[in-house]
């Protein structure tokens, strides 16, 4: 590590060193004379951050790196989180003051995933390196001070590719919530409700859109109670039926599972939207009530019906 060190810093005879911290000294620096943006504590166009008492130089970095990001990351979520709460379509159930804190907490979280906020590194910052040394205890410790290039335009970029990608879910979840009217088959269902649960899996947890898309969840989920069975035709050893959602008809590539308490059931097949069972009914009397109980299970879903005959 001292090697390292000796590489870019700025060696003073420990004569020459700052008065004691502590029985600490001032032994080694990266320059003769702090620099002027340290004294100043602000530069147009520009983070300040600083890491101070870190046991090792790696450390100071590190840290320093820690407080540049969480500096960026909070510069950008005070604007987006201020759009969001302005521009916000939801129903809330809470109140204002809690929306605004959970969207605040969720935007600071996200902002430091953005791709472009990992490739932020120390190459691209001034830095100044204090090392202090206490002889009688033989310990040491570092503190770091960067000045990285961060300006109004450079905000702006970050603030736009959150958006975009944040546009890429709320686009998503809307064609969620316009695809329950363009249900065309059971699949749809499914395969809809299926893709809504990933989503909400990669979703953070105080994502305030949570609670939107489980409600999306839930209508699709509710779509399978309001399926209907719509006899066409049933006579002759022979049923004819579809399935119906309002004033859809739905298909599936899945058959039904199809009994009797007298029939015996040849076969089923489906022909584009119409499910087809073909039947015996020598061994029923008229008397009795002879049924045919249709049934469909889709992932948890049942689906029954009986048809009299």
């Amino acid at each position: 590590m001292k090697r390292l060190l000796l590489m870019f810093l700025f060696v003073l005879p420990l004569i020459a060193m700052g008065q004691s911290k502590n029985g600490f000294k001032l032994v080694e620096q990266s320059s003769k004379e702090r620099p002027e943006w340290i004294k100043g504590g602000s530069s147009s166009g520009y983070i300040i951050v600083q890491a101070m008492g870190a046991e090792s130089y790696e450390d100071a970095k590190s840290e320093a790196l820690n407080y540049l990001l969480n500096e960026i990351a909070s510069s950008i979520s005070v604007t987006v989180s201020s759009e969001i709460v302005s521009n916000s379509k939801y129903t809330l159930e809470e109140n204002e003051s809690d929306f605004e804190k959970q969207v605040s907490t969720y935007v600071k979280t996200k902002v430091s995933k953005i791709p472009a906020l990992q490739g932020i590194s120390l190459s691209k910052a001034m830095t100044y390196l204090e090392r202090y040394y206490n002889r009688k205890t033989k310990e040491e410790y570092y503190d770091l001070y960067v000045m990285y290039p961060f300006n109004d335009f450079d905000r702006r970029e970050l603030i736009d590719e959150f958006n975009k990608q944040e546009k890429a879910i709320d686009d998503k979840i809307d064609g969620f919530e316009d695809g329950i009217s363009d249900i065309q088959t059971i699949e749809d269902i499914d395969v809809s409700i299926s893709q809504m649960r990933a989503m909400l899996g990669e979703m953070e947890k105080d994502d305030f859109r949570r609670t939107r898309l489980e409600s999306i969840i839930n209508r699709y989920s509710k779509i399978y109670d309001d399926i209907s069975f719509i006899e066409m035709m049933n006579e002759s050893g022979r049923l004819v039926f579809q399935l119906k959602y309002g004033n859809t008809v739905l298909k599936t590539s899945k058959l039904p599972k199809v009994t009797s308490n007298c029939a015996t059931v040849k076969d089923v097949v489906c022909e584009n939207d119409r499910f087809i069972v073909n039947y015996d009914d020598k061994y029923c009397y008229d008397q009795d009530d002879n049924t045919l109980t249709v049934q469909f299970k889709f992932g948890s879903k049942y689906l029954r019906k009986k048809f009299y005959f």
